[in-house]
């Protein structure tokens, strides 16, 4: 596993309800107008499972910056995180799924709440640091940065699908839910673009 550049993962602390700029959270999330206890037990199933995932903080990255340190801690400590953590978006996912087809308004949520588990995994694989070696090695740091970004695009990909999944459910309507129209179209917009290969999102 390669790693491209950035800083450690904000903490999930500073999220606020509907807040379409802080770190992936289920703090994040606005309110609705389908009350907690009138969600289906599929939907408030997949809820908890949403809440466990995002809860998995990112692993702290190694002190080091050398390529050897780097690779020896993506091998040891990212990889096991990153099948924990797609393991555990996909277990959310499917109540999720499932939920969806229940009830308008938990179709809407859930494609808010998917978004934001394969965001949150996009995030941490972008904020990898790179090898200090590469700091005076452009043309192979790019490739280095290619790599991490083709890792992190299909989580990307599956975001924005799902942050439009819930815009596009949301549409008309007033209420709460307009707040999940907005808070979808503004995560969405934020979404990382990946420059070298623009068209694919």
């Amino acid at each position: 596993m390669l790693g491209c550049g950035g800083s450690q993962p904000n903490a999930v602390t500073s999220a606020r309800p509907g807040d379409p700029e802080g770190p992936p959270s289920i703090r994040a999330l606005p309110e609705a107008d389908v009350p907690n206890a009138k969600l289906s037990k599929t939907m408030q199933r997949g809820v908890e499972l949403a809440e466990a995932c995002l809860s998995i903080a990112p692993p702290p990255f190694p002190i080091g910056r050398t390529a050897d340190e780097l690779n020896q801690w993506s091998e040891e400590t990212l990889q096991p995180w990153l099948k924990e953590k797609a393991h555990s978006a996909d277990l959310a996912r499917q109540d999720l799924s499932i939920a969806a087809e229940e009830q308008h308004r938990q179709r809407i949520m859930a494609g808010g709440i998917v978004a934001l588990m394969h965001e949150d995994i996009a995030q941490t694989l972008l904020s990898i640091p790179m090898p200090a070696e590469l700091d005076s090695e452009p043309d192979i740091a790019k490739i280095y940065k290619e790599t991490i970004e083709a890792q992190a695009r299909p989580y990307l990909q599956h975001a924005r699908r799902a942050y439009r999944a819930c815009m596009l459910n949301a549409r008309g309507l007033e209420g709460k839910m307009k707040n999940w129209r907005q808070f979808c179209q503004g995560r969405a917009e934020r979404l990382p673009l990946l420059n070298y290969y623009p068209n694919e999102e």
